[in-house]
């Protein structure tokens, strides 16, 4: 079982698209245009940054609003992230309350993740790193 380490370009681009710095990307797909020269067919290089998993790790903040942690869950079936905080109850059991509705479960981990890193940026949490 091959496991997805990697962003497709159009998910790369939309990270791009909401503000994270394509310098942040690892990895660059070369993705060749040919255009029409004067004699013959040019070849140029059109760059495209793609982020990995270890960026995504890097650039998703380990907590939120000083309380809520990263957490990250796997089964056998699906991966789980979000950010809960653990709170006492009043019989002395543990609480957990998650940041936003619900986890954000997908296949692949890094699919789960690039979808919290957008609802992070979209409700505001992200801080560029600089």
């Amino acid at each position: 079982m091959d496991i997805k380490t990697e962003l497709t370009i159009e998910q790369s681009a939309h990270l791009i698209e909401l503000g994270v710095d394509p310098k942040l990307a690892s990895k660059c797909d070369p993705c060749m245009k040919i255009a029409d020269g004067v004699r013959g067919i040019v070849k140029y290089s059109n760059p495209k940054p793609i982020f990995i998993l270890t960026d995504i790790l890097t650039i998703l903040p380990n907590v939120i609003d000083k309380i809520y942690e990263l957490n990250i869950d796997a089964t056998e079936e699906y991966y789980s992230v979000g950010y809960i905080c653990w709170d006492e109850g009043d019989n002395g059991k543990a609480i957990v309350q998650d940041v936003k509705d619900d986890y954000i479960l997908a296949d692949e981990l890094i699919d789960s993740l690039y979808q919290l890193l957008c609802w992070v940026i979209e409700n505001n949490y992200y801080i560029p790193k600089a």
